[in-house]
């Protein structure tokens, strides 16, 4: 059981330090779609996102997966890291190589051909992205994140720092892929500078990698077919005013979401990979992650939901209002990539890679039917409803494949999480319905209004879950684990403060 807690702990410092990355990381990322947005139109954001839509792709179809197999195999030894690079260097050339070599194919298929240069550069940033120092795994092998924390902020800084360098100077979408190429430079000097390890080109490991990274393949294929469908449709069927429009209106409306599950993703993987052996313990610790997750997940998607305009006007400026319907509507659904993204970890470390390559194909699916029926009835906002039905149906069946293979208490998830999906429900449409109409807030500016509104968003959001809490007989749960830790933190302060 001690084993088990202290597990619980390193996984929650992970969590910790993986959110503290992401959030700095996400900080500058919007800071930089702030700043891009008043500098450059929804048409450069639009042209760049179709040279993504492709380079996108064969970037997620490609992956392989080395790393979280070398975080599986607890007994990987210097042939496999060395292995995983090798393959890592291969992939990079050969994805590089189809960018630059068809780059005026895709331009031509895309009707741009002004995209052609672009293919090149990002087909060169994709080849030395394989020579990145395969050493960084043991980052998150051995929990060791505030070193995955440091190299992930430097690549970030090092993006940010170009992209807006060129976009204030000379005003032009250049500064995206350009961004892109310095950042895997920095990846390649920091990866060495920050891991003592050195790998070597060896091929000698490369049937056991297969074996683990096949389905994982397989499962990037059809996920990145999934993933890009949306803009593959508005590609082809909106402008490039209405895909620029949903491209920055996907990264703010994840921002509650991303920054929250995909950290904790990316730190329970290490972690559950050790009780795979122990079912119980594995669907216990399952529970708990996913319910402290929703917690803030939940809350922050639906009152980014209810004032979206508000949050538009402030954020990126009069010229986006028309982006407030895509981040009023995939806020929600951000909060079905909550499940999406901890249900991929848990299925790695449970070691059914196969089947959540199989998955895949059901999830391809489903958005196969949803978006391309939700842009016929609706065009692009209906298009949306369609990402955020498919996402949905998506969330249930990931829920029920966990607890099919006995990964996942369902009953139990659900009583941590009822009070506050409940008390999520009540201060959106109290945002919605009371405040947000109000004309003495609709008086003032903009930024005191937003703030007054999710500080009594929050406020109230809080007192529901508390007084569901009580009511409830104070049952053990989010709350009472959240209530729990701030109470052993405040004698801490006090004999500190004395």
């Amino acid at each position: 059981m001690k084993e088990s807690n202290n597990l619980g702990n390193s996984i929650f410092k992970g969590a910790l330090w993986t959110v503290l990355m992401r959030f700095s990381v996400r900080l500058l990322g919007i800071i930089s779609v702030l700043i891009l947005a008043r500098v450059l139109v929804p048409e450069d954001f639009g042209l760049v996102a179709k040279a993504v839509l492709i380079s996108g792709f064969l970037e997620m179809c490609s992956q392989f997966g080395f790393g979280n197999a070398l975080i599986k195999n607890q007994d990987a030894d210097q042939h496999d890291y060395s292995t995983a690079w090798t393959l890592a260097i291969i992939r990079g050339v050969v994805i590089g190589g189809i960018l630059i070599g068809l780059s005026g194919y895709f331009a031509q298929f895309l009707k741009e051909p002004a995209l052609q240069p672009v293919f090149c550069v990002y087909g060169l940033a994709t080849l030395i992205s394989g020579f990145t120092n395969i050493g960084i795994v043991d980052f998150r092998k051995k929990m060791n994140f505030h070193l995955d924390f440091k190299f992930n902020l430097y690549l970030k800084l090092s993006s940010f720092f170009t992209t807006l360098t060129i976009a204030l100077i000379w005003q032009t979408y250049w500064a995206f892929p350009i961004g892109i190429l310095v950042k895997e430079i920095t990846s390649v000097i920091v990866s060495f500078t920050l891991s003592n390890h050195r790998p070597s080109f060896s091929l000698k490991r490369w049937r056991p990698l297969f074996d683990f990274s096949k389905w994982m393949l397989s499962y990037n294929i059809l996920s990145a077919v999934s993933l890009k469908l949306d803009a593959f449709i508005l590609s082809r069927f909106g402008n490039e005013k209405e895909l620029g429009l949903y491209t920055v209106a996907y990264e703010v409306a994840g921002t509650p979401s991303a920054e929250i599950a995909m950290p904790v993703a990316r730190a329970s993987l290490p972690g559950l990979s050790k009780l795979n052996q122990e079912p119980d313990k594995f669907r216990q610790m399952n529970a708990d992650i996913l319910a402290n997750v929703l917690l803030i997940t939940i809350p922050a998607g639906m009152g980014l939901s209810a004032l979206s305009v508000e949050a538009t006007a402030l954020l990126l400026g009069t010229q986006w209002s028309d982006a407030a319907i895509y981040i009023e509507i995939l806020a929600v659904f951000g909060i079905t990539r909550v499940i999406g993204s901890t249900s991929v970890s848990s299925l790695i470390a449970y070691g059914l890679v196969d089947m959540l390559a199989k998955l895949s194909i059901a999830v391809l699916l489903i958005r196969l039917t949803c978006l391309p029926l939700g842009y016929f009835l609706g065009q692009s906002v209906g298009m949306t409803l369609g990402v955020l039905v498919s996402g949905g149906l998506t969330m249930l069946m990931y829920l029920a494949i966990q607890r099919h293979f006995g990964m996942l208490a369902i009953g139990q998830l659900f009583r941590q999480i009822w009070r506050l999906t409940i008390a999520s429900i009540v201060m959106y449409f109290a945002l919605t319905l009371f405040l947000v109409p109000l004309p003495l807030l609709s008086a003032l500016p903009t930024a005191v209004s937003l703030l007054i509104m999710v500080f009594a968003g929050a406020l109230l959001f809080v007192v529901c879950l508390v007084t569901f809490w009580l009511c409830s007989g104070k049952p053990q749960g989010v709350e009472h684990t959240t209530i729990s830790w701030f109470m052993r933190k405040l004698p801490r302060q006090k004999l500190s403060a004395s």
